[in-house]
């Protein structure tokens, strides 16, 4: 089991999360630390593209698909299990040293909350 400190940075729409991850990465890499990041949507986001090979794939019944290229990957998961982010960072991280989570309000993992005065 992969074991490392993950972090919850939480807060509003439009507060900063993503730049305040965005600004941490480069000076935790600068530090020696190797970071992943779990970002959380609420949208149904259009991962896979229709009539694709992938998407044809996971039609046709594949519970998992991973799409392979010469400079990243991308999976997809179609079977119904947890998905707390603790579980999906465990199962699918690895050789990080911390990961740090945009999103997921509730639970149990340590949260920085973004505030932006409006």
């Amino acid at each position: 089991m992969n074991d490392f400190p993950i972090l919850c940075v939480v807060g509003a729409s439009g507060s900063g999360k993503t730049t305040l991850i965005e600004r941490l990465i480069p000076l935790l890499k600068a530090r020696g630390l190797r970071v992943g990041v779990l970002k959380r949507t609420h949208h149904d986001v259009p991962i896979d593209l229709e009539g694709k090979d992938t998407w044809r794939h996971a039609q046709a019944g594949a519970e998992q698909v991973l799409l392979l290229g010469p400079s990243k990957m991308a999976y997809m998961d179609y079977r119904e299990e947890e998905r707390s982010p603790e579980s999906v960072i465990r199962r699918h991280f690895e050789g990080v040293d911390l990961a740090l989570v945009e999103g997921f309000r509730s639970g149990e993992l340590p949260k920085l909350e973004v505030w932006r005065q409006r």
